[in-house]
């Protein structure tokens, strides 16, 4: 994918999941404003809080109307990002960093969005440094699944040593 539109989509998507977490926020205070407390679980945001936050009524028709317009709010958020993260699976095909997200995926518990993040944020540390002829990191993410020769941490002054074949 070509690199303005990279950089817009996951700035898009930045932005749209600070959205969903402000609104997210204001229902909340909202429901606490008014004595609603969440009880039946452990953590917010799951199903079972959403069927919660569903079922409340107030007595003021007022109230319910900001409440549906939250719960709407919210659920258009969610299926804004939903998009957004379609389109970068989308354009992962053409992107130059493609392999590298597909190895960093090889790691247990690295999903394709986080590898996304992490291989954009490697480009460009990678662009920073004007790409020095040293290829360490496709030793570092074989693509097979290889013992990892190489342990780079991320932001600190050796990272900006590694560099990739694909970029």
């Amino acid at each position: 994918m070509p690199r303005p539109k990279r950089s817009a989509t996951w700035c898009v998507r930045d932005d749209a999941r600070l959205c969903e977490r402000r609104i997210r926020q204001q229902l909340l205070k909202f429901l606490l404003r008014q004595g609603r407390r969440f009880t039946e679980g452990v953590s917010r945001w799951t199903k079972t809080h959403w069927s919660w936050i569903r079922r409340q009524t107030f007595d003021f028709e007022a109230q319910n109307q900001l409440l549906a317009n939250a719960i709407a709010t919210a659920d258009q958020a969610q299926s804004r990002i939903t998009r957004l993260n379609a389109d970068i699976h989308d354009a992962l095909a053409d992107w130059r960093l493609g392999p590298l997200v597909q190895n960093l995926q090889a790691f247990c518990g690295i999903q394709e969005l986080t590898a996304v993040g992490l291989s954009q944020r490697l480009a460009t540390l990678n662009d920073s440094r004007q790409r020095r002829s040293s290829c360490r990191l496709s030793a570092w993410f074989p693509a097979k699944r290889r013992a990892v020769q190489h342990v780079v941490r991320v932001g600190s002054p050796r990272a900006a040593t590694a560099m990739c074949d694909v970029c």
